[in-house]
């Protein structure tokens, strides 16, 4: 049970690290626009500002930092549990998954991005789950301790 939590924990936390530093990273490719540097987004306007003039570029890097960040997050939740590898990485997408519905369906982005960005998710939560289920847990023979 322990192990559990902590795997789903820690693959979240990861992820939502991960993602962030690929976001920060694509928005020094793809700024915002130096109008929306003074806003308050304490207010949803704030927010709806920014979703209508965020670049494109910066939506596909956007969607790209999504997928590494959940893959890599499930495959690291699924490498901490002992049993359901899959179900623990599924778990972590699907949370990820769900917060992003809860940042993309209420603001004005582009339809594409609302569609392409949430499905990513579920997809690269079982690549990255599947591919720690394929690698070998056991040494191999003669390797030093």
């Amino acid at each position: 049970m322990f192990r559990s939590v902590f795997g789903v924990l820690g693959g979240l936390m990861a992820g939502f690290w991960l993602i962030l530093g690929i976001t920060k990273l694509g928005q020094r490719f793809f700024p915002l626009p130096t109008d929306l540097v003074g806003l308050d987004f304490n207010k949803v306007e704030s927010f709806e500002a920014a979703a209508r003039s965020t670049p494109t570029g910066m939506l596909i890097f956007l969607v790209f930092a999504w997928g590494i960040g959940t893959f890599v997050s499930s495959g690291i939740a699924a490498r901490i549990v002992h049993s359901n590898k899959i179900a623990h990485g599924m778990i972590v997408g699907g949370l990820f998954f769900f917060n992003s519905l809860g940042q993309t369906v209420p603001l004005p982005y582009p339809l594409w991005f609302k569609i392409v960005g949430p499905a990513v998710f579920l997809p690269m939560a079982y690549l990255g789950a599947r591919l720690v289920t394929l690698a070998p847990t056991e040494k191999p023979q003669g390797f030093p301790e």
